[in-house]
């Protein structure tokens, strides 16, 4: 049974999470911090799918399901339409799409789809083809084969970023991501590496793991060692092409939130605003950045003091923001901004 304990652990976590994801798009933090910085978006997506299949086990019947799948989308998509309509002059501006002349249309579209408009979105889009996609599945095979769907579908975001150069001599690899980029710009930051995440998270939604809880520090921490290991061999033999998705991320990333579920955090008077605000800085931070950067370019600074001046600027911008659709939604006729979040 999920607890108010359960979500208000999760709105704290996902707060700091979404300050980690403005620290990796701000470059504020030296390489050696990234593995760790990576687990942020994989988080996301498991907190995402444990509150939602944690509602859809408590459903009757299948009817109830699917209604509470549509309200998923709907809500989602109201979501992306929201920061869509909001960012779009920037977005035009970043992705170009009017350069392509007839193939415009086509190129806006394998954006919505299978890449990014406004920066975010990728993780939007991704949620709901990998959320529908694990509900679905779940009807017609076992838990075990949707894992391992999920575990080869990772592996193609992983060989796209950080095994890129470990394929890259083979002439039948390099043919075939040529063929798999035309359609998919970006294996790893598509809903190729949500649906193991969206997986993890339902299991968790629908199993009882107390019983592992005392050993999962330990998981995490020889799990951690690996991902460094792993780190240490990308490094060495220089495969990396991207560095985003590591495979150790699944048994760090897990045991985090086996971890998360163990804190007595309960009643947290605030926790509702952290969520929301978690969502409008995720959404909205990757926006502003092209315009902050280019201010800062004027001063002229180094890239390290470039790199705090802008996240800070970033933060203050995403957090003034928050402040005011919070308030401002408040207002009969201006309650549509309840969509940021």
């Amino acid at each position: 049974m999920l607890t108010r304990k359960n979500y208000d652990i999760l709105d704290v976590t996902k707060i700091i999470l979404s300050i980690l994801i403005v620290c990796i798009h701000t470059e504020l933090l030296p390489d050696i911090c990234y593995p760790i910085l990576r687990m942020a978006v994989p988080l996301f997506f498991i907190i995402s799918s444990y509150l939602f299949f944690s509602k859809v086990k408590m459903a009757e019947t299948e009817t109830e399901q699917n209604g509470m799948l549509k309200q998923y989308l709907l809500r989602n998509g109201k979501l992306y339409l929201f920061y869509f309509i909001l960012t779009l002059p920037i977005t035009i501006m970043k992705r170009k799409w009017y350069v392509y002349g007839a193939m415009s249309i086509m190129m806006f579209l394998r954006s919505l789809l299978f890449g990014s408009t406004f920066v975010a979105s990728w993780y939007i889009v991704a949620s709901m083809i990998g959320t529908a996609t694990v509900f679905f599945l779940s009807r017609k095979l076992n838990s075990w084969v949707i894992t391992g769907i999920g575990v080869v579908s990772y592996m193609v975001g992983c060989i796209a970023s950080n095994y890129y150069y470990l394929f890259y001599n083979i002439t039948a690899f390099q043919s075939a991501m040529d063929q798999f980029e035309i359609i998919f710009p970006s294996a790893y930051a598509s809903f190729f590496v949500s649906i193991l995440w969206i997986q993890i998270g339902k299991i968790f939604a629908e199993h009882n793991f107390s019983a592992y809880n005392k050993n999962v520090k330990w998981i995490l921490l020889f799990s951690l060692m690996l991902l460094y290991a792993e780190r240490a061999i990308i490094m060495h033999f220089q495969f990396a092409r991207e560095n985003d998705c590591y495979l150790m991320l699944i048994p760090v990333c897990s045991s985090i939130f086996l971890l998360l579920m163990q804190f007595p955090i309960q009643n947290v008077s605030s926790a509702k605003t952290l969520r929301a605000c978690s969502i409008m800085i995720y959404a909205l931070h990757g926006s502003l950045l092209p315009i902050i950067r280019k201010l800062i370019e004027w001063w002229q600074f180094n890239d390290t003091v470039s790199s705090y001046i802008l996240f800070i600027i970033t933060i203050i911008l995403c957090l003034i923001y928050c402040l005011a659709v919070l308030k401002l939604e408040k207002y009969e006729h201006l309650q549509w901004l309840k969509y940021a979040h």
